[in-house]
């Protein structure tokens, strides 16, 4: 979810809503402690995208941006535009349907924004090679515009779940849930090269020992020196997903650690297991994120970990 000027919340559910299909929302802060919420928009509608997965980016005029991963005229998910209107709520526009040719499918991460409004994303099927591609949608003329940012094509990773992210240079980072070296996943970054095209450098393969973890679902999270930091849904000493960091090393290959192997409700510690979501870093360097499963109940927990 994410927050406007004023203290808004905007996010999605993948399912609800007048169809059935998901709807885009709005907590507003009430003022004695509660929040009151509005429905920005039902998806499922014709020709509309339906099931968005994660939440919306908000540009500088104040429109939400989102994807979906189904719907629109090819089944296979839509970009979206939902625009305020005084006095009429939010107005919906499809930016884009993904599915057509060689174009990506079925996007489950969220969008990236940069400065100029472009946004950037990933489909976790589809392109030249079926498994998957990032892409950049750009503001054109009052339309917009897709290019292909990279295909990829098993050896560099496959199938990206994640949001990518921006570093201050400008460089995006992510995560392939599979495919690469050992067929587990990857972590890349993609680098403008100036003459309009992007180069993808895998940083690490996940599963090159038996206590790695792998398939990592979500993006990563940048700190202010360059540190990565990330989890996988599977794997460790477990076999539960593990919290693991990269640190970048002069010019050679990535350093990872592993910080942390969850161990579940299984194991008589009442942990974590299976962790799916991105991890929030506060300035003082500790992460936050969930699990989907453990904790004492075996329904799912929230972690902190401190880094430092």
């Amino acid at each position: 979810m994410i927050f406007d000027g004023n203290g808004n919340i905007f996010g999605t559910t993948k399912s609800g809503g007048r169809f059935g299909q998901g709807t885009a929302f709005e907590l507003s802060p009430v003022g004695d402690g509660s929040w009151k919420e509005q429905v920005l928009h039902s998806f499922g509608a014709s020709g509309d995208g339906i099931v968005p997965y994660v939440g919306l980016v908000l540009n500088s005029a104040g429109n939400l941006f989102g994807v979906t991963n189904r719907g629109g005229t090819y089944d296979t998910g839509v970009a979206f535009e939902l625009s305020p209107t005084v006095g009429a709520g939010w107005t919906e526009t499809i930016i884009h349907n993904f599915g057509k040719g060689e174009d990506g499918q079925y996007p489950v991460g969220g969008l990236a924004i940069d400065q100029s409004g472009s946004l950037y994303g990933t489909a976790e099927a589809g392109g030249a090679h079926g498994i998957g591609l990032a892409f950049e949608l750009s503001p054109v003329d009052g339309g917009w515009k897709e290019t292909i940012l990279h295909q990829f094509a098993s050896p560099d990773g496959g199938v990206p779940t994640d949001t990518l992210t921006f570093d201050s240079s400008g460089h995006l980072f992510g995560t392939t849930t599979s495919y690469g070296r050992y067929s587990k996943g990857t972590v890349f970054e993609l680098s403008p090269t100036g003459a309009g095209t992007w180069k993808l450098t895998v940083l690490y393969d996940f599963g090159s020992h038996s206590e790695d973890g792998y398939s990592p679902f979500s993006g990563v999270t940048l700190s202010s020196t360059g540190t990565i930091y990330g989890t996988t849904t599977v794997g460790g000493k477990y076999g539960l997903g593990t919290i693991f960091q990269l640190s970048p090393n002069a010019g050679e290959a990535w350093n990872q650690t592993v910080l942390y192997d969850f161990s579940g409700y299984w194991f008589g510690r009442s942990d974590g297991a299976y962790p799916y979501g991105k991890l929030t870093l506060d300035p003082s360097d500790n992460l936050y994120g969930t699990t989907v499963s453990g904790g004492s109940s075996d329904g799912g927990l929230v972690f902190d970990i401190a880094t430092r």
